[in-house]
């Protein structure tokens, strides 16, 4: 993968996030971090998706705060992760794992002193899913261009996620489709890397639904995580970012429809898996306090889940859009 000429180590805006964490003395998660990084530049390399459009560092901020953000520089642009959000994915995932009913029909319950083995092998790969998503996500800003699109819409040349989300601004429509786009691109991303759906159509159902399940529960819980204002969604009409609850609907619906494509079953048999992954999200929900009606609960429809319908051919537009810039 290329290499920007551009020293990170001396951007203000990493310095402000702590500077970047030492490779020689790294924080605990950071090889799991990059380790996740390679695999995906390296699936992605190999499958052709980006044709070489990878030249984007990850780099690791000391920051305690959960943020990831992709930076713009002429040079080209950098991914950078705080070890706070890989700390608050990991601390967020033990958290649910310690509820007995959290998962209850597919491991055993937690021990009374931790988490059985079985838990501790599930919570691995699920922190791993969600590191994906989140990297995934930045990667796909990268490529869809959106810091070009930022740069010459609202002169900015940063796109943070939980920091931006709550920083109260006057609601902005560019920034929130950005936000749809990346997630839709990073979903597509994922589903294109060593040729998954060429050759998703020759698993066994029960791999099939695992793959389903285990990607669409690391997506809610990583939403959750950039939820924790806990605010109604209607709060974040005044805000960049769209409502998490919203980008979770809309990647989960578009989930179900890119795998029926690519994978023949039953009618309904992957939207009753979306809301087996619903349900045990809305228990980790409850787990880590979400008032009844935010992820969880009788009163869901308070998240308008409707106001999307709408928004989706206009998505669709600007998906199109972003795509003809081309980089």
């Amino acid at each position: 993968m290329a290499e920007t000429s551009y020293d990170w180590t001396c951007d203000e805006r990493v310095v402000e996030l702590g500077g970047v964490a030492d490779p020689a003395q790294p924080h605990r998660l950071q090889p799991l971090i990059m380790d996740c990084f390679q695999q995906i530049v390296g699936e992605l390399d190999s499958s052709g998706t980006v044709e070489g459009l990878l030249a984007v560092p990850l780099l690791i901020a000391r920051s305690p705060e959960p943020d990831a953000m992709l930076l713009g520089h002429p040079d080209g642009n950098a991914i950078i992760m705080t070890v706070g959000l890989a700390e608050a994915i990991e601390t967020y995932v033990q958290g649910a794992l310690m509820n007995p009913d959290f998962l209850s029909d597919y491991l055993p319950e937690p021990l009374t002193n931790g988490l059985s083995e079985e838990r501790r092998e599930f919570g691995t790969h699920l922190v791993l899913h969600m590191l994906d998503f989140v990297i995934h996500h930045e990667i796909a800003h990268d490529i869809r261009d959106h810091l070009g699109v930022l740069g010459e819409e609202r002169g900015a040349a940063e796109l943070g996620e939980v920091l931006s989300l709550h920083a109260i601004e006057h609601g902005d429509e560019l920034y929130r489709f950005i936000e749809f786009d990346a997630d839709i691109e990073a979903l597509d991303l994922q589903m294109h890397e060593m040729g998954k759906f060429g050759e998703i159509a020759d698993w066994p159902a029960a791999e099939v639904e695992d793959a389903f399940f285990l990607q669409m529960l690391a997506m809610l819980l990583t939403c959750q995580i950039l939820d924790q204002a806990h605010e109604p969604v209607q709060a974040f009409g005044a805000r960049t970012h769209p409502a998490p609850v919203h980008r979770a609907v809309l990647y989960s619906d578009t989930m179900v429809t890119s795998f029926s494509e690519h994978y023949r079953a039953e009618d309904g048999w992957f939207k009753n898996i979306h809301d087996q992954a619903w349900y045990e999200a809305s228990i980790a929900a409850e787990t880590h306090g979400f008032p009844e009606g935010r992820w969880r609960g009788l009163k869901m429809a308070d998240a308008r889940f409707d106001l999307l319908d709408p928004l989706r051919p206009v998505l669709i537009e600007f998906r199109q859009t972003i795509g003809m810039r081309g980089r």
